[in-house]
């Protein structure tokens, strides 16, 4: 679990603190104040990114040059510390006092899910918002993953790199490369949607109506080596099959969910998703993952409110921020105050 966050230039915070308890720790204050950008900042602590941008430059306090985020955790029942600086001068990224030049390898010692308002992406979004959830899932709970898929889009970005510059003789080594962990990607994702089928069918039970079901599709994208496939990239400059280019199907009722569920069935499709993320992942990593959710409950009625809160109280850890304080929460903070209000 972890127990406490600092942040330092980050977003609207020029310094924040926060100490965290098991079970649901509420963070409360008026909309605007910061809540999210503490859930953000988790995110960077323990997936290396944010779930709300792509650009570290966005997550610097205003006129500021460069930021962090120490988080302490235990694990094992040992206390650990991930400290994360970015900004002009670049990253520096250490686990207690190691310090390593990327975050591959802090990955998995907090497993982590996060829900998000935005998350209906993963229904009506582009094929990237699906194929992010599977890599969350995966770059979090398995080390070979991680490196095949970091391995797989080093060599893509060569591969199209050379076809822009018309180099057909240099095409060939990074496409070994392309196929030989495409097939370890491919393998590891087919596996995890059979998972996720299996996990689903009890959150449909919790989240979903007894009428209502979800079943996730496999849509691969397989390496062609054939003259029209190179022809066809020559033309267009960039790589047109393989796993950067896969989708999943989400089929609500044996139908696209995109077309065929309601809005509030797509919130509930989507939190089915998101707590199907936190079984694989306990089951993969034998470690209790931690949620987070902004905005609790919105764009929720009352019965899925109620479903969601049940779902939620389940868990050993889920950090939340809501505008007021809710009545089941172990734990209260108030941003205003930077109190903890009742524990």
């Amino acid at each position: 679990m972890i127990k406490r966050l600092q942040v330092h230039k980050f977003r609207s915070h020029s310094f924040c603190s926060v100490p965290f308890t098991k079970g649901m720790f509420a963070i409360v204050g008026p909309n605007g104040i910061g809540k999210t950008n503490l859930l953000e900042a988790i995110t960077v602590a323990t997936l290396g990114r944010s779930f709300r941008t792509d650009s570290f430059k966005e997550m610097l306090k205003e006129g500021e040059e460069d930021a962090q985020i120490i988080l302490g955790f235990e694990e094992d029942g040992v206390d650990h510390e991930i400290g994360y600086r970015f900004g002009a001068n670049g990253k520096q990224i250490r686990l207690n006092e190691t310090y390593h030049k990327s975050f591959s390898p802090l990955l998995g010692h907090i497993p982590v899910g996060i829900v998000s308002p935005k998350d209906v992406v993963l229904i009506e979004g582009s094929p990237s918002f699906r194929r992010k959830y599977l890599n969350q899932i995966l770059c979090q709970s398995s080390k070979e993953y991680a490196f095949h898929w970091k391995r797989y889009m080093d060599a893509l970005e060569q591969k199209n790199a050379a076809l822009k510059a018309n180099a057909i003789k240099a095409l060939y080594p990074y496409e070994e490369i392309l196929t030989s962990s495409a097939h370890v990607i491919q393998k590891m994702r087919s596996e995890l949607l059979e998972e996720l089928n299996s996990f689903l069918n009890n959150e449909t039970s919790l989240l979903l109506q007894k009428n209502e079901s979800i079943r996730l599709q496999y849509e691969p994208s397989f390496i062609e080596d054939s003259p029209s496939t190179r022809l066809k990239e020559i033309e267009r400059r960039t790589t047109l099959k393989g796993p950067h280019r896969e989708d999943f199907a989400i089929l609500f009722k044996e139908k696209e969910a995109s077309c065929h569920a309601s809005e509030g069935q797509k919130r509930a499709l989507v939190l089915a998703l998101r707590f199907a993320e936190l079984t694989a992942l306990e089951k993969k990593t034998h470690k209790a993952p931690l949620l987070l959710i902004d905005d609790f409950g919105a764009h929720l009625d009352k019965l899925r409110f109620d479903q969601l809160l049940e779902r939620t109280l389940e868990l050993p850890q889920s950090i939340l921020t809501v505008p007021h304080s809710p009545t089941k929460a172990s734990s209260i903070f108030s941003l205003e105050e930077f109190l903890v209000l009742s524990h």
